[in-house]
């Protein structure tokens, strides 16, 4: 069993004026500024891409799990008349709603963790188990009051789920022995097990945080001396199927380190806790003079970014990526990077708020934090992104360049922050369609509110990145247009629901649709909740919501949160606000926008149109601004919504050595590159208020 969180969060009401129900992965579209005129149309995955795609993750599970598809529910209502005091209360309430959630007696819950609220609700949190492995996105939250009553259930189940029968597993003693001999062959050492210790695990899965797997932990003393000396122990993981899979040094046996499978192998003790102090040239040419903490080498005294008391390091992106390598960032305090020095601030500020609440690190439980600078491709190139990379290791890893400034923008900073945030309390990160919005969106609300809290700059609250200027302002959450976003679900700047989620097809629009919930925070503002009242609300939120909790789901879940944080006066707001998001609407509507026309069309071959390879875009007749939409999940019908006039379309089919498609005279025609510039009037088509144009198919791939 993983071990639980159970530190009561602080309310600070004195501080922040939050109700006592308080706790305690920036993706950018596309910028508006983007043109036609490239061989293929980017992905809207650019800057600030927080989050990781699960596509494969999300297969590699279904290849152990299987099942008839998650059922994803929400109760925000009293449903069990015993007290909740402990987990295995919990998990009676919980199946006492077996028949209203979906589950059956196949679904086999197995605590996550406990979170309190001081003074508030507790949130007990299962993840669904199936064999030997956790299902993923599978997770159920029972939310209980201070009085030990059931308030609400938020679920997310895999009915009959089995697990594949290919998973082997072997039985401790087999484990034990598959570690004795690998200290033989490997290490030339007689191994010596500590009796009595070996037991199971759920670790993550190599080269990903979102699958999870048993393991069996085999306890030895430490051999390997010239690995850390000072822990005695060693625990060595063993999957299901008897492949030794690593070591990691332990101070004991049955410790949090040793359970959750990782450590994070840097002495932050070794060094003097220092302060630098100095002065940073900012984008605009103007300086600052920042403060940050440092380590110093008592012998060298050289110093290096980090601080020993939140347990924060700067290292080289490519020397851990490439060889998990920790290549701290040293130097005399002359030669940082000013880009890194202002991340690094940027961030400690962001780490200290959350801390000032009770949540303690990025994912609330006090884990190390590597901040990875620099990042670069595969072949050493500098690249314009900044995001939240995940647990490795036995840290929570973000990674920055050097090519923005971004470490001006304490709501980018805050909101790369915010994913590791809503992925611990979420368990696991459904990175897709609704899913993957509203992660986005949810980093986006608290990544901003935190800037209004924290900076208090009325000129930038709302506006994602304006900090470092208008050229790399990313989203308006009070005007999603003028970022290309739309203000409900399928208007104009919407994207459907895909089947596979991939980079052409923008996971099914996250970085598109998380507008919606950026506009309700926007419109709550107005109906006016102070940004410390609505920072309350939005963790409850995030405390409450599973993996699959979608728009409607939101819809539901929103206002209990609002009324259970005692912002019941909002709650009139908060329903106009939903309303005019329309975000119970599922299925394309039939009806149009006043001034808009429908250009749809059926893509010819399922197969391709489900494959997350094909993108259609449309550009008005006097731009060179694309909207853009994919073939839709289910219908496989692509759809825009366009206000009425003329436009030129475009396909792009695949994602290297894509195939370009123009429509001209009536049928697509492939060509080399694509110029809207040059297109003429030949490849128009007319859109006209509440009619619907329909192209024909002739000349679209069916294969790639």
């Amino acid at each position: 069993m993983r071990s639980t969180n159970n530190r009561p969060l602080c309310t600070v009401v004195a501080s922040l004026a939050l109700a006592t129900t308080l706790l305690t992965g920036c993706g950018a579209p596309a910028q508006s500024g983007q043109t036609a005129q490239s061989d293929a149309p980017a992905s809207s995955q650019s800057a600030q891409s927080g989050g990781s795609s699960s596509q494969d993750v999300s297969e590699a599970t279904k290849k152990a799990v299987s099942g008839e598809g998650i059922v994803s529910k929400f109760i925000g209502e009293k449903f069990y008349d015993k007290k909740v005091t402990n987990e295995n209360e919990a998990l009676e309430a919980i199946k006492s709603a077996y028949d209203r959630i979906g589950a059956d007696n196949s679904v086999v819950l197995e605590l996550n963790a406990v979170r309190p609220v001081d003074g508030g609700n507790t949130y007990y949190i299962f993840q669904q188990r199936v064999g030997d492995v956790l299902a993923f996105g599978a997770s159920v939250k029972l939310v209980v009051n201070k009085d030990g009553d059931v308030v609400a259930l938020a679920s997310s189940v895999l009915p009959n789920a089995k697990a594949s029968e290919s998973q082997a597993k072997i039985d401790a003693k087999k484990a034990e022995e598959i570690v004795v001999q690998h200290g033989k062959d490997t290490d030339g050492v007689d191994v010596k097990v500590v009796a009595g210790a070996t037991e199971q695990t759920v670790i993550t899965v190599p080269d990903t945080r979102d699958r999870y797997a048993y393991a069996w932990v085999v306890y030895t003393q430490n051999y390997l001396q010239d690995v850390a000396k000072d822990m005695g122990y060693l625990a060595h993981y063993i999957d299901s199927e008897g492949e030794y899979l690593y070591a990691l040094p332990i101070s004991e046996p049955h410790n949090a380190d040793a359970m959750a499978g990782d450590k994070a192998a840097f002495d932050f003790d070794k060094f003097k806790q220092d302060t630098w102090k100095g002065t940073v040239t900012l984008h605009d040419g103007k300086t600052k003079e920042i403060s940050v903490p440092v380590l110093t080498d008592p012998d060298t005294k050289s110093m290096i970014l980090g601080d020993a008391k939140r347990r924060i390091l700067c290292v080289d992106y490519a020397q851990y990526n490439k060889e998990e390598k920790l290549d701290p960032r040293v130097g005399d305090g002359t030669d940082f990077d000013n880009t890194e020095l202002l991340a690094y601030e940027s961030f400690i500020r962001v780490w200290d708020f959350y801390d000032s609440i009770g949540w303690t690190a990025p994912d609330g439980e006090g884990t190390p934090t590597l901040l990875l600078m620099d990042y670069v491709d595969e072949k050493g190139e500098r690249q314009d992104e900044a995001y939240y990379t995940g647990k490795k290791n036995g840290f929570q890893t973000f990674t920055f360049n050097r090519l923005n400034p971004d470490g001006e923008n304490l709501d980018v900073i805050a909101h790369e922050f915010t994913h590791c945030v809503t992925s611990t309390t979420m368990i696991t990160n459904v990175y897709s369609n609704d899913m993957g919005a509203i992660n986005e969106g949810m980093s986006d609300v608290l990544g901003n509110l935190i800037q209004m809290i924290v900076e208090n700059k009325p000129e930038e609250a709302w506006l994602m990145g304006s900090g470092s200027g208008k050229e790399r302002t990313l989203r308006n959450m009070k005007d999603p247009h003028e970022y290309r976003q739309p203000e409900y679900t399928w208007d104009t700047f919407y994207t459907p629901h895909v089947i596979t989620p991939t980079s052409t097809n923008d996971m099914g629009g996250v970085h598109t649709n998380s507008s919606l919930l950026n506009k309700l925070s926007y419109r709550l503002d107005q109906s006016g909740m102070s940004p410390k009242e609505q920072f309350g609300l939005w963790m409850s939120v995030a405390l409450t919501m599973t993996p699959h909790t979608d728009y409607p789901q939101m819809a539901e879940l929103l206002p209990w949160c609002l009324e259970d944080s005692g912002y019941s006066k909002h709650s009139d707001a908060l329903k106009t606000a939903i309303d005019e998001a329309k975000l119970t609407l599922t299925e394309e509507p039939d009806s149009m926008p006043r001034g808009s026309g429908r250009i749809s069309f059926v893509y010819p071959s399922a197969e391709l149109g489900n494959s997350g390879q094909v993108r259609v875009n449309a550009v008005a007749k006097d731009s060179n601004k694309p909207i853009a939409t994919y073939p839709a999940a289910n219908t496989n019908k692509v759809s825009l919504f366009l206000p009425a006039g003329e436009y030129k379309l475009i396909c792009v089919v695949g994602e290297n050595n894509a195939k370009k498609f123009i429509y001209r005279n009536d049928k697509w025609e492939q060509v080399e590159t694509v110029d809207v510039s040059t297109m003429g009037d030949d490849t128009l088509v007319k859109v006209e208020e509440g009619k619907t144009s329909e192209p024909s198919t002739q000349g679209l791939p069916e294969s790639l």
